[in-house]
């Protein structure tokens, strides 16, 4: 995917359409592990496998409490890492397969409630804050656009 192209969409998204894109990219990293596995390509997969198990770290670290969807969703994530460890140690491109049959349904309803919270929300809920990050020697700077439209400081 174009790095601007993905950036527009990130920097455009509302929460559910954000965690669809983590599932697309995770699909995407699934389906390149399994390719690689099927070439015999170890080392390639090695680093999909790697990819996805980033993202899945960080839709997990979205999950708060112990609601039946968080718990849910946590227990979907945990069987998902499991069947990613086991591909990548049997060497088997199947259990990559599985889980992104696991995962499917999952990014389908994401990109639908993404759909409906913009068709429903106000033009005011509409209105994201926008942030970015800067990169200086040693640091990393994150601002924020305020509801004036000017940069602060994160």
């Amino acid at each position: 995917m174009d790095k601007e192209y993905l950036f527009n969409r990130v920097t455009t998204a509302n929460g559910p359409q954000l965690v669809a894109i983590l599932l697309e990219e995770l699909i995407d990293s699934l389906k390149k592990a399994a390719k690689s596995t099927e070439l015999k390509d170890e080392e390639e997969a090695k680093v999909y496998i790697a990819k996805g198990k980033d993202i899945l770290a960080e839709l997990m670290s979205t999950l708060e409490g112990t609601s039946e969807i968080a718990v849910n969703l946590r227990s979907l994530y945990l069987f998902v890492n499991r069947l990613m460890t086991e591909g990548i140690n049997n060497k088997s491109s199947v259990k990559f397969e599985e889980a992104i049959k696991v995962l499917g349904p999952l990014l389908e309803g994401w990109q639908q409630l993404g759909e409906d919270v913009s068709k429903t929300a106000s033009p005011q809920q509409q209105r994201a804050k926008v942030t970015g990050l800067t990169y200086g020697k040693n640091q990393l700077n994150e601002y924020i656009l305020d509801d004036d439209n000017k940069w602060k400081k994160g």
